[in-house]
């Protein structure tokens, strides 16, 4: 069931929501988790969680409100915290293995959710890719169909899930192979025969892990009709540029790495084209984008259920983004001038 109307305001689309995050202990869920409790009146967050490490998950929820992203939240709003609530799954569980407890709470008053659960890494498994990437997704879907009052779902996918195309528009391309396939082929052959066709099966992708966002991108599309989805295009997320704090990252992937490595005194030559654009958004405005797509997602389904209209889909970077290369490295230059305290040379 899809709730009928949508406030004109994006701040009145949040008050006193419940919000289910999935990848929330992520480098884009942490900021997205503490802007949502420091700046709008929201009633509840359902953090998809799992046990780690010997630790239950109230208890990784606990660690996780530790991180230096929360110190502010900390300081001035600490009752904010309270409002988060775990909900434990299993994503290597057909069915998440999440509590008919829990999952009457997201049956029940879930109206905002946030899908951004993936595996990030370049060179994983084929098989590892496609049941983060693809089955998670399913997973999920399958989960909040239930849901009463959804309002919005915003599945975050990647500016690079098209990357073998020049141009990329703001819509869902047609897979060669289809997800079903997909998911058909990772369940009924074994990793050899799966690692074999990888090449096949990738195409003109670089590696597994676009390929799977791709057909994450179609699972989503397909499900459209009958919910109020909508898909979320990042390109590479930087630190942050102000919120809730200056330059706060939780990883050194990417351009923070080579900065950090440069810096150290690690790497003195990049190979590259500096010419070339460099496609970057700090984490705080890819947050605030997402945050606002989650409610035109909402007003646009309404007019989208009468006129099958296409998904919506954001790719979120400036057309007329002048920012090269050669240009980011010089601006790394002005951090130089205070060294890291264990540089190399």
């Amino acid at each position: 069931m899809v709730s009928s109307e949508t406030p004109d305001s994006v701040s009145d689309f949040y008050n006193d929501s419940v919000i289910l995050i999935t990848g929330g202990t992520g480098f884009l869920g942490k900021v997205l988790i503490e802007k949502l409790l420091r700046v709008y009146r929201i009633k509840k967050i359902c953090l998809i969680i799992r046990s780690k490490n010997d630790l239950d998950c109230e208890s990784r929820l606990a660690e996780f409100f530790k991180e230096s992203i929360f110190d502010r939240l900390h300081s001035e709003q600490p009752d904010a915290f309270k409002k988060v609530i775990p909900i434990e799954a299993c994503f290597a569980a057909n069915d998440l293995n999440i509590s008919e407890a829990n999952k009457n709470i997201i049956w029940n008053e879930v109206e905002i959710v946030f899908n951004i659960v993936a595996s990030v890494k370049f060179n994983e498994r084929f098989r590892d890719a496609v049941e983060i990437n693809v089955l998670g997704t399913k997973k999920i879907l399958d989960l909040v169909m239930e849901t009463k009052h959804l309002k919005t779902l915003v599945h975050v996918s990647t500016l690079y899930s098209n990357c073998d195309k020049k141009f990329i528009a703001e819509k869902v391309y047609e897979q060669e192979v289809a997800y079903e396939k997909i998911m058909e082929l990772t369940r009924s052959l074994d990793d050899m025969e799966l690692n074999e066709m990888q090449g096949q099966l990738i195409g003109n992708m670089p590696n597994t892990y676009t390929m799977t966002k791709r057909c994450s991108e179609d699972l989503v599309n397909h499900r459209a009709h009958c919910l109020p989805a909508g898909i979320f295009r990042p390109p590479i997320v930087l630190s942050t540029y102000k919120e809730p704090v200056a330059g706060w990252t939780d990883n050194l992937y990417g351009p923070s790495g080579i900065c950090t490595s440069v810096a150290r005194g690690f790497v003195h030559v990049i190979h590259g084209n500096a010419n070339k654009k460099a496609n970057l958004v700090p984490a705080d405005f890819c947050v605030s984008a997402m945050i606002a797509s989650a409610w035109d997602i909402s007003k646009r389904y309404h007019n989208r259920i009468y006129d099958h209209s296409e998904i919506p889909v954001y790719n979120y970077i400036y057309d007329k983004n002048n920012l090269t290369w050669g240009k980011y490295m010089k601006l790394v230059q002005y951090g130089l001038h205070g060294p890291l305290s264990h540089a190399l040379w």
